[in-house]
């Protein structure tokens, strides 16, 4: 037994500590070398190559790639940059600069002797004033030069008559067959590798991943259309220009022929080639299985993956400042722009006249083996400094928000401090509202690990959520339940039938068949078993025990719908809109257990009205923001219909609260749907007024007066008005004026309404009178002491107790 778990042991080990060969195992032939091999081949073919003559690079010479489809996609990419700087020259009134696309000479002037021997003119990069015909000078509308960042807009489905199809048989993973969509990316310049040093400032490398939507924002055909690039960006011009990579398809290899022109072939091909060739032999030391260029999620080993590439061309847009300010007078636009750049990147406190604006661009994006062509235009975004600085300003508001909450928070804690005003909240609004923040702290930690030059002011919105529901709200908790468990039991209760004991039920039985066959039950004086008496003690759990597994439930319901709601994000369209939208609704429900709450127990004022006007206004700033606002940090598309939904829910709650308020916890409730309840302010008959106040065995109260005058006959005589009756209240020792109307077959104190006296006929008929209002002015405890309404709410908000009598009072 021993040795074979030792034997067991030593083979867990040998698992574990064993290397991961499940890529080699699928095809050991394919091994690094051969890899290493086939990209020296890419190179060498990139070497070799002219522009327009690609050679037999691997995607570029198969069957799908045709030159002429390419020439018809450039044709599109020169319409669409001139459009964005014929639309900036009409907007901003400069002259455009001319088209990258015109293969023009933009170096200096150069000698016979500054010519290649077979005649070629590949100038050095030192020969290059631009990348671009014209230089923008300074009176020119102002460019980024680094364009990290994120964009966002829709594409429409272009119609290249002409365009080579190949003829697939296969599916092919990420096809976009529909017309129109939504479009996103992002944008990183990489740091220049010591080859590209000399074209700082002309040329950057940038790597770029794009999502591809259709037009309601969900998947493509069922398929996600994850796109992941490298390029470079022309920095003068502003255009981008972007391939995939895999192992069909040799995209970095293959850029410099991606590029628009002949000038910018020469300028590229040099130092993409010796960067190239540096990183091959980077690969073949490291060992690593795959290249630093082709994306993690899309390493394969065999069979390249059956998926579309891509190529992007992306044209930023010039940036429309107002040439009127009077800052413009010693800078140039461009060396405003250099300076927003310089302080998004490097934080020194110098002074920008503008707030960054916005990153805007257009794109041709072109499937070469799919063949289908893309267009977007005007894509708008933010520089990703910006994003960092508008999640951040987010976060900050955010602990803003919060903090207003803990103070209507601790103000309706100081309020209802009592057991007898803990009594009428209910613990469900408050584990709502809390639960909610737990998910608020969740999605504040989530996004700081996926932001992290913002982390810091996320974290600090996550503490304040933390403390919001972890510390105020879990202790406000455990006060209502404190207060409520007798409650609980007592309907628990009342909820299971008494067990009967067997020899009752024998008894029974046998006095059913005496009776069924006509003879005569046995003697009282005959044996029977005794009763036996039902001693089981009850639950020794404490209260603290019970909140505790009630706080378990809670945490678990928690976490488990919290990876439910980041689960969703991952399904479909209609489910993950469907799932989102009810929780959407249910998190803005929390005012209704507290509507029921005030109804079944017929009791009002159980929340300030500060608590709930407050906490609704900083629920509803969430949703109107991601719904209704459309540059929000998660770039989610205003939806109004949402915004008007969710602020009518919440404000039909604040509603009925208030009419509860006023008209009492059951108005237009019918009797019978809950149980009868008390009513502190019933109808005073003028006929019986003495049976209306008096109780079973007690004494009636004396009123001040008890002389009749008046026309009405119901006035008293110690300063009474016509109508009323004047009493002394305990409490403030004041007269207290209680109106009187004719009895009219009502009873008195002893009626229960299950609305609280406030049926719609009654109601009717008195406000006429002025009596319903005159009624809210004074309270009748069920041991018929008379008080004023404010002196009694007042005392009982301490103790349910009557203040004459020492009688329990049940809760208003």
């Amino acid at each position: 037994m021993e040795a074979s778990r030792i034997f067991l042991g030593v083979i867990i080990l040998i698992l574990i500590l064993s290397p991961d060969n499940t890529a080699n195992v699928s095809n050991r032939d394919y091994s690094i070398k051969d890899i290493v091999a086939e990209e020296q081949r890419w190179l060498g073919e990139l070497q070799n190559s002219t522009y327009g003559n690609v050679g037999n690079l691997t995607g570029f010479a198969d069957g799908w790639w045709s030159p002429e489809g390419m020439g018809m996609v450039r044709t599109r990419v020169s319409h669409m940059i001139d459009d964005v700087f014929n639309r900036a020259k009409a907007d901003d009134g400069p002259p455009p600069v001319r088209n990258i696309l015109e293969d023009t000479a933009v170096k200096r002037d150069l000698g016979a002797a500054d010519a290649d021997a077979d005649g070629e003119d590949t100038p050095s990069p030192m020969e290059y004033e631009r990348a671009e015909p014209n230089p923008l000078e300074g009176s020119e509308s102002p460019m980024y030069r680094n364009i990290t960042g994120m964009l966002n807009g829709d594409w429409t489905r272009l119609d290249v008559p002409g365009l080579h199809r190949p003829t697939i048989n296969e599916t092919y993973q990420r096809n976009v067959t529909t017309n129109r969509g939504r479009f996103w990316m992002i944008v990183k310049e990489r740091q220049p590798k010591k080859h590209f040093e000399e074209l700082r400032g002309v040329v950057q490398t940038v790597s770029m991943n794009m999502e591809l939507y259709n037009e309601w924002g969900g998947r493509v055909e069922g398929q996600s259309v994850d796109v992941r690039m490298h390029g470079v960006h022309f920095v003068e011009s502003g255009l981008l220009i972007g391939a995939t990579n895999s192992n069909k398809f040799a995209g970095v290899f293959g850029l410099p022929h991606l590029t628009p022109s002949n000038t910018t072939y020469n300028l590229i091909k040099k130092p993409l080639n010796e960067s190239l060739s540096q990183q091959i032999e980077e690969h073949l030391e490291s060992g690593d299985e795959y290249p630093p260029w082709i994306p993690v999620d899309e390493q394969y080993i065999g069979a390249p993956p059956l998926q579309c590439e891509f190529i992007v061309y992306l044209q930023v847009h010039p940036i429309k400042m107002h040439p009127d300010a009077s800052w413009f007078a010693e800078l140039s636009q461009q060396s405003i722009v250099d300076t927003i750049e310089r302080e998004l990147r490097h934080k020194t406190g110098e002074y920008v006249p503008i707030s960054p604006p916005s990153l805007v661009g257009s794109a041709i994006i072109y499937s070469p083996d799919c063949s289908f062509v893309l267009s977007t235009e005007a894509a708008t975004g933010l520089k990703l400094e910006s994003y960092f600085d508008k999640v951040s300003n987010f976060a900050l508001n955010a602990c803003l928000i919060v903090a207003f909450e803990i103070y209507f928070m601790v103000r309706q804690m100081k309020e209802s401090s009592t057991p007898s005003t803990l009594s009428r909240v209910s613990f469900w609004t408050i584990g709502i509202i809390s639960l909610l923040d737990g998910y608020v702290v969740i999605i504040f930690i989530v996004t700081a690990t996926l932001v992290e030059r913002s982390s810091l002011a996320l974290v600090a919105a996550a503490f304040f959520c933390t403390v919001l529901a972890g510390f105020f709200g879990i202790r406000y908790m455990l006060m209502i339940y404190r207060v409520q468990l007798p409650e609980r039991r007592a309907a628990q209760v009342q909820a299971s039938p008494p067990q009967r004991s067997p020899a009752a039920a024998a008894a029974e039985a046998a006095a059913a068949r005496a009776s069924a066959t006509g003879t005569l039950p046995p003697p009282a004086t005959a044996r029977t078993d005794p009763t036996p008496i039902n001693t089981t003690p009850p639950p020794a759990t404490t209260i603290r025990q019970d909140f505790s597994s009630i706080i378990t439930r809670f945490y678990m319901f928690l976490v488990i719908t919290g990876f439910l709601l980041i689960y969703s994000i991952s399904l479909p369209l209609f489910l993950r809109n469907l799932i989102q939208r009810i929780a959407l609704f249910l998190s803005l429900s929390f005012w209704v257990p507290q509507i029921y709450r005030n109804t079944y127990r017929n009791c009002r004022k159980g929340l300030k009205w500060e608590f709930v006007f407050g906490i609704s206004t900083c629920r509803l700033i969430a949703v109107l923001y991601f719904y209704g606002y459309s540059e929000n940090i998660a770039f989610s598309r205003p939806v109004k219909w949402i915004c008007w939904a969710s602020v009518g829910w919440v404000w039909c709650q604040i509603w009925m609260l208030g009419v509860q308020e006023l008209l009492g916890p059951r108005f237009l409730v019918p009797d019978g749907w809950f149980p009868p309840a008390y009513d502190y302010y019933p109808i005073l008959p003028a006929d019986d007024l003495e049976r209306a106040l008096l109780g079973e065995g007690g004494s009636p109260v004396s009123p001040t007066a008890t002389k009749e005058g008046g026309s009405g006959g119901y006035g008293g005589t110690g300063g009474g008005r016509k109508g009323m009756r004047v009493f002394d209240c305990a409490i403030c020792m004041q007269s207290v004026e209680v109106p009187v109307v004719p009895s009219n077959g009502q009873q008195g104190g002893d009626h229960v309404s299950g609305d609280g006296g406030d049926g719609g006929g009654v109601v009717g008929g008195l406000l006429g009178q002025g009596v319903y209002v005159g009624r809210r002015s004074y309270m009748v405890t069920p041991c018929r002491h008379v008080f004023h309404s404010g002196c009694l709410e007042g005392w009982m908000r301490v103790r349910l107790q009557c203040p004459i009598c020492r009688n329990t009072l049940p809760p208003i």
